[in-house]
């Protein structure tokens, strides 16, 4: 929901956090799936494969994790983490604005995932 996600990014930034740590962020939820894909390679189910994940799922996350987990396969969370890594190095040493190239990334990653 792009609408939904420019509304907490403009929210985190107002509130001064910067680019950096929602990048982090979601490199942290990305990790975690992909966390989850090796869990689950190795023959546990689902259910067991979260059990195992730390930190754990925050309850009220868990349905959107499951959707997630089902939308996004083991390579194109593997490209994400990349591509977040460079994102943050492009933030740190480019010197455009971060936010803007934060916004940017997360629009285009959107609109390729609605195709």
């Amino acid at each position: 929901d792009l609408a939904k996600i420019e509304k907490n990014l403009q929210r985190i930034l107002v509130e001064g956090m910067g680019a950096i740590a929602p990048i982090r962020a979601i490199l942290r939820y990305f990790f975690s799936l992909q966390q989850e894909r090796g869990a689950m390679a190795t023959g546990m189910n689902e259910q067991q494969a979260i059990a195992t994940l730390l930190p754990h799922i925050f309850f009220k996350q868990m349905d959107s994790f499951r959707q997630h987990l089902k939308y996004w396969n083991a390579g194109a969370i593997d490209n994400m983490i990349i591509a977040l890594n460079k994102l943050e190095a492009e933030c740190k040493q480019t010197g455009s604005p971060a936010e803007l190239l934060l916004s940017r990334f997360l629009c285009v990653v959107i609109a390729r995932k609605q195709v």
